[in-house]
């Protein structure tokens, strides 16, 4: 159960990968940092289920991964928007 869960996980984390290239709103970007979180303590989760199932290991090690790099993508652009945006301050 959890191989497949985890394999569902690896293809999100990827897809959600190839859409945020480009992203230009800040929602996205913030989504994006919080669906990082949770796909990698779903990882995780996958990862230390059964210590000795290699499959179990391979699974959640490439989906901590990639949750590293839907959440690092998110924060670049949270931070690029965040300089880029004009401040509501007068």
């Amino acid at each position: 159960m959890l191989t497949y869960l985890g394999l569902a996980l690896i293809v999100a984390a990827a897809y959600a990968t190839t859409r945020l290239t480009a992203p230009r709103h800040r929602a996205a970007a913030y989504a994006a940092i919080v669906a990082g979180v949770v796909l990698a303590a779903a990882g995780l989760l996958t990862r230390f289920d059964d210590p000795h199932n290699p499959a179990h290991w391979i699974i959640g090690g490439t989906v901590t991964v990639l949750a590293a790099v839907i959440a690092a993508a998110g924060t670049r652009v949270a931070i690029h928007l965040a300089r880029t945006t004009p401040s509501d301050q007068a």
